[in-house]
């Protein structure tokens, strides 16, 4: 799928597909392939994207012409997404960390967290 308002957006705001490349902690390369339709849009980036233009993401994927209106239900659950800074020399470690956990189960995911936590305290 051909995504037009990606690029009509990252040019409205005056960005390089090296910008939005950076905002989503990814290649230009693979940024480029979204815009043209060559890769399929993740819909985390989906999202963060919707967010940074301040525009639904219906409206980024072309499903409505308001930049404010969703067409799905938004009485379900909310997630929350944050921005975090990250130096250069440290994103490919964080990103890795998340690759190697992401696909395990809720269980193991809590029980990194908190021994992160358990770590964290013996520090002090």
């Amino acid at each position: 799928m051909h995504y037009q308002r990606l690029e009509d957006l990252r040019v409205d705001h005056d960005l390089t597909q090296q910008d939005v490349a950076d905002i989503l902690f990814c290649k230009r390369e693979v940024y480029r392939r979204y815009e043209k339709g060559i890769r399929e849009l993740p819909l985390s980036y989906a999202i963060i994207l919707a967010q940074y233009y301040h525009v639904s993401v219906d409206y980024l994927i072309g499903s409505t012409n308001d930049p404010t209106k969703s067409t799905a239900n938004t009485t379900g659950a909310q997630m929350e997404y944050r921005y975090i800074t990250v130096s250069k020399d440290r994103q490919s470690e964080l990103f890795s960390l998340v690759d190697d956990i992401q696909n395990e189960p809720d269980e193991v995911i809590s029980h990194l967290h908190a021994y992160y936590k358990e770590m964290k305290k013996k520090e002090k």
